[in-house]
């Protein structure tokens, strides 16, 4: 399934879009199937292995929704801590260049989520409009 995306100028809006194939492809599953989020991550992961944007967990930023965000992490830093909500993602633990083991995370730079997840998938819209847009917070 080949999906784009597109930032908008304003960094507002993230725009999701399917070529004919993928439409084709989205076309063949099920009014269920569409609904579900095994489906929307097979659907994305060509796109995500192959460019910047990563699934962002909601309380990774403490955002108080169910809706699937995509977002650009930064570069990895060592912390002395990290926790929910701090907007970071936790890369691992190994040692710094003096040799202290320290935990390195990847801070959230953008985010944006689909905030008609209540009533339908990305997946229809990418379906039915050839494009699903994503907006942030």
């Amino acid at each position: 399934m080949h999906l784009t995306y597109e930032i908008t100028q304003d960094r507002r809006t993230l725009i999701i879009r399917a070529d004919e194939d993928a439409r084709a492809e989205l076309a063949e599953l099920s009014g269920e199937e569409i609904q579900q989020d095994r489906h929307l991550y097979d659907a994305f992961e060509r796109l995500l292995c192959n460019s910047e944007l990563a699934w962002i967990a909601p309380e990774t930023c403490g955002d108080m929704t169910s809706a699937p965000i995509l977002g650009i992490l930064g570069e990895t830093v060592a912390v002395d801590s990290c926790q929910h909500g701090d907007g970071t993602v936790l890369a691992g633990r190994w040692p710094d260049a003096d040799g202290k083991s320290r935990l390195w995370v990847e801070p959230v730079v953008e985010r944006w989520g689909f905030m008609d997840y209540a009533i339908k998938s990305p997946l229809e819209d990418l379906l039915n409009r050839g494009e699903a847009r994503f907006t942030a917070p």
